[in-house]
This record gives structure tokens, sequence and C-alpha cells, in this order.
């Protein structure tokens, strides 16, 4: 019987090398890890009754936020307190495979953000979760040059469109409103209100506020309009600044400088989601609007 050809060896051929590290290396690894982690935590805990006590900290942290919406509170956070004018952020692994490198002068000031890892489970049958420290750098400190092209401008239509999309409430447009209301939340009727007769960016900062109060009120048991204003005008200022509309600062509450940090970190948290839910489904639908007029073009 003639002996069976054995293509193993095609299988893993161009694999990249992995390095095998010596348990010193490991242990080094190891220790490196502990103090960017602690170095990381204690950036965060020092940041945040900043942010609960100046109006410009909280200013400074919901454009990073708006900036790195994807990112989390935390490392929104890390990002203000370390490279506040970052634009673009990746490890020095990232950056290679796109075909550049970090700059020499800048290699000892990586910015430094928390990933999870792996998950474990407490003695009281609680899953926690650990995190790895993780050494990143902006584009400014690469070889690569900074996009200097304008931000792309949506027309009026297209944007309001793609913001009500998707949406969790009714809309009624009525002639008359409270004087200095243009859109107002109705929890009862899961309705939001709008005065007639608004241009664009009115109605989008107007409507992108309300929208996280319908948002607020889906999620939270102990929703009130009162209570959760603050949050939503942060909503409206990101969801805004977010697509290129100016938008007024949100005052920061007095309420605010009772918050220990835990508690702070919750609110900037819900404040994120409703802002990451709202601008998703925007980006979404701007996105397939964005794709369907191109297919439009190509049968033309």
């Amino acid at each position: 019987m003639p002996k069976r050809k054995n293509f193993d060896s095609i299988l893993t051929s161009g694999q990249t090398y992995k390095k095998q590290f010596t348990e010193e290396e490991k242990e080094a690894w190891v220790e490196t890890q502990k103090q960017n982690r602690e170095t990381a935590n204690g950036i965060v805990e020092n940041a945040l009754p900043e942010i609960s006590q100046n109006s410009e900290k909280l200013l400074q942290y919901l454009d990073t936020q708006t900036r790195f919406f994807s990112y989390s509170v935390r490392n929104a956070i890390l990002i203000m307190q370390q490279r506040p004018d970052a634009v673009k952020l990746g490890d020095s692994s990232y950056w290679r495979k796109k075909g550049f490198y970090i700059q020499r002068r800048e290699k000892n000031k990586p910015v430094l953000i928390v990933e999870p890892a792996n998950a474990f489970v407490r003695d009281d049958g609680s899953v926690g979760q650990y995190y790895n420290a993780k050494e990143v750098y902006d584009i400014t400190q690469t070889t690569a040059r900074l996009d200097k092209s304008k931000p792309v401008k949506y027309e009026e239509t297209e944007l309001l469109t793609a913001l009500i999309s998707g949406r969790k409430c009714d809309i009624e447009v009525l002639d008359e409103m409270a004087d200095g209301v243009n859109a107002e939340y109705i929890p009862d009727d899961n309705c939001i209100l709008v005065r007639s007769g608004m241009g664009a960016e009115d109605i989008f900062r107007a409507l992108s506020k309300e929208m996280a109060h319908c948002e607020f009120s889906r999620l939270y048991d102990d929703y009130s309009y009162e209570s959760f204003d603050f949050h939503a005008k942060c909503v409206s200022y990101m969801t805004s600044k977010r697509y290129g509309i100016e938008s007024s600062v949100p005052t920061l509450p007095e309420s605010y400088k009772e918050l220990d940090n835990g508690e702070l970190l919750e609110e900037l948290t819900a404040i994120r989601e409703a802002a990451n839910s709202i601008g998703g489904r925007t980006a979404r639908t701007l996105e397939l609007n964005r794709q369907e007029k191109s297919r439009e073009n190509e049968t033309r």
C-alpha cells in the first residue's frame, strides 16, 4: 500500500512566530501589569472628584467621551487626563499593522487604558472581572499623518431623519408650547411634544434631549423628569457635538458635589450608554443611507 501523503505542515505554514517567554519574563510582565493597573486606577480615582466639582472638567470629560464614544467611562477619563488632545488611539501592534511606527521620542509616553481580561467567581458566587492595563499611542505620536480633512457634513433632513430612526416613543408637533420649551417628553404618554416651525439645529438639540429622557424612563424604575434632566442635557450635548451641532454646556448640579466616586461613575455610565444608544442608531441609519446612495450611483 502506498504511503499516504501528510499535508499537516501546509495548515500551519506562514504563521507568525510566537515567542516563548521565560518565567522571569512572565513575572516581569505580571509586575508591570500590576503597576500599570494601579497607576490607571489612581488616575481615575483622582480625576472623578474634579469632574464632580468643576464644570470645566465635566465639559472636558464630555468632549473626550464624545470623541471616543466606544470607550468606557474609565478609559475616557484616562485619555482625558493623560492626552486630552488625542484623536485616534492604538497600541504599537495596531499602528505597525497599518504600516506606521511609534516615534522614538514618544515610545516612553504611552496612554494607559484598561481592558477586560478573564472573569472569575468570588467566594459569594458572584462573578467578577479582571482587567489588564494596555499601553496605547495617539496617531500624533506615530509616523502616520493626521487626517485634516473636514468632517462629513450631513443634510439637515438626512440628519433629523436618522436621529428619530428607531425611536422608542411617539412625536407630536404642536403650534403652541410653554415659553422657552422647544420639546418635552411626557412619560405617561411615552410621547415627545415638539414646537412647530423650528430650525433643524434647534430641533436636533431639543429632540436629542427628550429622546434621552425616553431612554432613561425605560431603563430606570426611579425615573423622574427632574432627576434625569441633567443626564438628558449631557446626552444632547454629546450627540449634538458628535454631528457638528453647537449645543449649550450643561450646568453641573450642586447634588453632584455630594457624590462619591462610585456613584459618579454610575451617573456617567448612564449618560454614556444613552448617548451611545441614540448616537449609534443615528450613525447606523446614516451609514445605510450612504450605502444606498452609493448603490444608486453605481447603477446610473
